[in-house]
């Protein structure tokens, strides 16, 4: 598959949605190789994606771009791996038995996902009127692009602009940790 380099360079999400498609299964299998952990292996791909986005405007080629987010994940993995080691050494001073340690980190997760959602809706409250109205419509009630200029009386050309300000926006308000949780889950919102 063909990919779009300056594209995805000018922060186009439909690019990136592309990318992502066909890169992420291949990228997380490789990570449970090494975790042998199929959700900690999503989340170090999720992870590498969201690292891979931050760092795009560095590459020249695709292949450099595929390079980067397996090693980004094979890297994550180890490290995962190496956490793990230490985390089994000292598990036996915990009282909890493993059981309950899992559901404790289950509800963990989901209470961090529900409040970080929370936190999206919120930070797309504060982009600017038309900046707002267009992510609403292109990535929450998944309007095509075309549409929404219709609906808004403005050219295509600024519904892109309106959506890749918006993104640039909530990249910088939600930072390395929390964005590959956001991307994934605008990417799922966005169908156009």
């Amino acid at each position: 598959m063909q990919f779009d380099l300056d594209a995805l360079k000018r922060g186009d999400h439909a690019a990136f949605k592309q990318l992502f498609d066909e890169l992420f299964h291949h990228v997380w299998l490789y990570s449970w190789r090494i975790t042998n952990d199929k959700y900690e292996s999503e989340d170090i791909a999720l992870q590498s994606f969201a690292v891979l986005w931050e760092n795009v405007q560095g590459f020249n080629s695709v292949n450099e771009l595929k390079k980067y987010v397996y090693v980004t994940a094979k890297n994550a993995s180890i490290n995962y791996l190496n956490k793990q080691k230490t985390k089994q050494k000292y598990q036996h001073h915990v009282a909890a038995s493993p059981e309950e340690v899992e559901e404790a980190n289950a509800i963990e997760i989901l209470t961090y996902r529900a409040a970080l959602i929370e936190r999206l809706y919120q930070e797309v409250e504060n982009l600017p009127p038309q900046c707002r109205e267009t992510i609403k419509l292109c990535y929450f009630e998944k309007v095509s692009r075309n549409e929404v200029a219709q609906r808004l009386g403005v050219s295509i050309d600024t519904v892109n602009s309106q959506c890749q300000i918006g993104m640039k926006k909530l990249k910088a308000v939600f930072g390395k940790t929390d964005l590959a949780f956001v991307l994934l889950l605008l990417i799922g919102l966005c169908e156009n």
